[in-house]
């Protein structure tokens, strides 16, 4: 049987029946009263994963941002977040929206000498200025030495990572801008004026072997050069795709893009007990949706990254279950 035939899960009969009588979830009809109504109460297993000290790192989208922000306000140590010695930056400029620039901004930051120039995925403007394909695409540079600087100073923030006892990957975007002639995937969209200066990009839709492949090249650089154990956490980030650049209507694209990223965060999950999936994207989507987006309906709201935080340190922290999720709303935090 090649792995391609092999399922994802194989569960005995005797275990599939006594996870169906101690599953207090199991039953559709226990999502009454649940799902469109308020913040989702989710039931996931407890299983500690890290301690109350033990510093995070967390990369993906603009969702991780929110997820950072909230893990802070819940008093976690939190690499990834911007710190005095981080100049040249700001937070969003780190940002990794899609598994394949995410997996090489690990080996990019972890890999010893740098991997990676300064000159791949720099795009040369008209006028003398740079993109970035690599970080934030749509930001002018006003020279290559202004570029080289904020990729020094993203490699040095990035490499706190090295500390984290806890690393949480949220996937976030899977229609890709690639670059063939430097066979690499750019972080970000693309504007006209990259369009014009790069006439041979392309997009691709990823298959979810594809993130797979990403994902276990990313376990590995963290295997390989993080001397401690470390547990990862895969989530879906709930943020929309603001446009898709083929001809389906958006919530179609939007729809396949999410879809196929979740198969990749499960199949991921299944091969590893060092990885763990945590349903972000289900809490967001099941929620009163009025509740869980701000006035774009694309981008979560801070009280919707707390929910989630709680109901993290609820079942991988204190492995207490939903029980211990506070109710009480927190103040917002930045």
């Amino acid at each position: 049987m090649t792995d391609a035939d092999k399922p994802l899960h194989v569960i005995p009969q005797l275990e599939a029946v006594a996870n169906l009588k101690a599953n207090p979830a199991a039953y559709w009809r226990s999502t009454v009263g649940r799902v469109n109504n308020g913040h989702l109460r989710t039931w996931i297993a407890p299983k500690v994963l890290l301690g109350p000290d033990d510093p995070v790192y967390a990369i993906g989208s603009c969702f991780a941002l929110e997820l950072e922000k909230a893990l802070l306000g819940r008093g976690h140590k939190v690499l990834s977040a911007l710190s005095p010695d981080d100049p040249f930056l700001i937070r969003a400029y780190l940002a990794r929206y899609n598994v394949p620039s995410m997996a090489r901004e690990f080996e990019r930051c972890l890999v010893d000498p740098c991997p990676m120039r300064d000159e791949d995925l720099a795009v040369a403007l008209p006028d003398g200025s740079y993109r970035d394909g690599h970080y934030y695409a749509l930001d002018r540079l006003r020279n290559m030495n202004a570029l080289s600087n904020k990729r020094a100073a993203a490699r040095k923030s990035f490499r706190r990572i090295r500390e984290a006892k806890v690393v949480i990957l949220t996937l976030g975007l899977n229609e890709v801008w690639y670059d063939p002639d430097a066979g690499a995937y750019l972080n970000t969209c693309v504007d006209l004026d990259l369009i014009s200066a790069k006439p041979r990009l392309e997009v691709h839709v990823l298959s979810a072997a594809q993130n797979v492949r990403h994902l276990e090249a990313i376990r590995d650089l963290i295997r390989t050069h993080i001397p401690h154990p470390v547990q990862i956490i895969v989530s879906v980030s709930p943020v929309a795709l603001s446009a898709t650049f083929s001809m389906d209507d958006v919530v179609v694209a939007n729809m396949r893009s999410k879809s196929i990223l979740r198969a990749a965060a499960e199949e991921f999950c299944a091969r590893h007990d060092d990885v763990h999936y945590f349903p972000s994207y289900e809490i967001s989507m099941c929620s009163d949706l009025r509740e869980t987006f701000q006035q774009d309906g694309r981008h979560v709201k801070p009280t919707m990254a707390q929910h989630i935080i709680r109901t993290f340190n609820a079942v991988h922290m204190g492995g207490l279950g939903m029980d211990a999720v506070e109710e009480a709303p927190l103040a917002a935090t930045g």
